[in-house]
């Protein structure tokens, strides 16, 4: 049974208002305010980090090293009590799920992260079960359609999630408990085509969705986390807020804040970059279809195409992806 640490509720901000994969503001927002806080559905710590960071709370603590997986340490009973209910299910299973991911092809493993996102994709998996996880708002190229999926996990782009999807069922079914029950991942039926095809549409989800935890004194990144109603505001390459991940301490996963950089007007999208704004327009939109799967097209990306006066020919020597699911807009819905 999942602790209540896992359960998501969406705050009751009279400053905002939801609709679908994107937040608006409902009155005047002022520089500087924080217009929304969204606790972690789920987080982790970076494999190399492990040693050094709470797998819990992720802060900089020295921490006691669970003895079952030789891997994460916890900075305090509260915090390894609060993380009990996943890293239970997961303890005994890490060696045999490090096992199979470092067996793939050698730009699998890549240090470690992609133990960290089969942890993560389980534990969504999980989370699902809750009925008010949020799960369901996260926005991915695939959703709503399930034969574009099947059609492409022997796509290059996807060689990584099927590789790690599929030595994540294969430990499921040595390993009880890692993956829903429903799954019947010990079976050797059909179900386990459609498994694999949830995974993967849950690691794309956790791409496009996923944030990185930013150790404040170094700026590292030290871990990731899913802020599920963070993750509704957009993309903007001039945006009018910023993230900033606070750390409540002992027994607590970390929390986001979404911070206004301007005053922002009552129906104005909240919106964030998803890269570096200081880039060229050519690489921020290259870096984006490549990471997020999407066509930037907001204000700014259109006036500096214009702007540079550039053309078809200089944007094809910067790889995309040789299948295209490109935005409508730039916000998180999906057109192919």
């Amino acid at each position: 049974m999942l602790s209540k640490h896992h359960v998501f509720k969406i705050p009751c901000f009279q400053n905002l208002k939801h609709d679908l994969w994107c937040t608006k503001a409902s009155r005047q927002l002022l520089a500087g305010e924080v217009a929304l806080e969204a606790p972690a559905l789920v987080s982790c710590v970076f494999p190399l980090h492990a040693a050094s960071y709470c797998a819990f709370c992720i802060r900089r603590q020295p921490v006691d090293i669970c003895s079952g997986c030789d891997l994460v340490g916890y900075c305090s009973q509260r915090c390894r009590e609060a993380d009990a209910p996943d890293h239970g299910v997961e303890c005994r299973a890490i060696r045999s799920l490090s096992g199979c991911l470092r067996e793939a092809d050698s730009d699998v493993w890549h240090q470690g992260n992609a133990l960290l996102d089969a942890l993560l994709v389980a534990r969504i998996a999980r989370a699902e079960l809750l009925k008010d996880s949020g799960a369901a708002l996260l926005a991915s190229p695939f959703m709503g359609r399930p034969n574009v999926l099947r059609a492409m996990l022997k796509a290059p782009s996807l060689k990584i999630p099927v590789a790690i999807a599929e030595a994540t069922l294969a430990t499921a079914s040595e390993f009880p408990g890692l993956l829903p029950e429903s799954w019947k991942c010990r079976l050797n039926t059909q179900s386990r085509q459609a498994n694999l095809e949830r995974l993967v549409a849950i690691l794309m989800q956790l791409q496009i969705n996923a944030i990185c935890v930013l150790e404040h004194t170094w700026f590292e990144p030290v871990g990731e986390a899913l802020f599920v109603n963070g993750a509704l505001a957009n993309h903007s390459c001039a945006p009018n807020c910023q993230f900033m991940t606070c750390f409540g301490g002992e027994g607590v996963r970390p929390v986001l804040k979404l911070r206004c950089l301007r005053d922002i007007a009552p129906g104005e999208d909240l919106t964030v970059s998803y890269d570096d704004q200081a880039r060229p327009v050519w690489e921020r939109r290259a870096r984006l279809e490549s990471s997020h799967w999407f066509l930037c097209k907001c204000a700014r990306c259109l006036e500096d195409r214009s702007n540079n006066n550039i053309n078809n020919t200089n944007n094809n020597h910067h790889p995309n992806h040789s299948h295209h699911l490109n935005h409508s807009s730039h916000s998180n819905q999906y057109t192919i």
